[in-house]
């Protein structure tokens, strides 16, 4: 019974996190199928830490580490979204420290593959990473739009 209600109140925070991010999040590029399903099961696997708050009882220590892990995992999830090459590389660290959990392996398994070895994630963290360079050297839109027409 414990188990089916930690599974429905992590679904329930799952969906608000989702109905939050789609609302107020401002993004200017849509992230392709890999980097979207990588940043779900990141923002899943966050909420199931964070439902599992419900259920540690007597040990405030533990309550606080879960209630910040679990939001830790979710602001990995929404850097994915944003295209952050850090929040890829802080995935990969964690995935790899998820492997020996219950469901870590699986999870890990396949957000690795989706953000690393898939060429529309490589191609969409290469782009966010050089219009954000290009941005920081001052070139203005039309001036790189003509130097790409060339």
């Amino acid at each position: 019974m414990s188990i089916i209600l930690l599974i429905l109140l992590s679904i329930i925070l799952y969906m608000v996190y989702l109905y939050i991010t789609v609302r107020y999040m401002i993004q200017p590029e849509v992230p392709p199928k890999p980097v979207r399903l990588a940043g779900m099961l990141e923002a899943a696997f966050g909420t199931l830490i964070w439902g599992t708050l419900c259920f540690i009882h007597n040990n405030d220590f533990l309550k606080i580490f879960f209630m910040l892990l679990g939001l830790f995992w979710i602001g990995v999830a929404v850097s994915l979204y944003k295209g952050s090459k850090v929040g890829r590389t802080i995935c990969l660290v964690l995935s790899i420290l998820r492997i020996p959990t219950v469901i870590g392996l699986f999870l890990s398994l396949l957000s690795v593959y989706e953000l690393y070895f898939t060429q529309e994630s490589k191609d969409f963290f290469n782009k966010i990473i050089q219009q954000s360079g290009n941005h920081i050297s001052g070139n203005d839109s039309g001036a790189l739009k003509h130097q790409e027409n060339k």
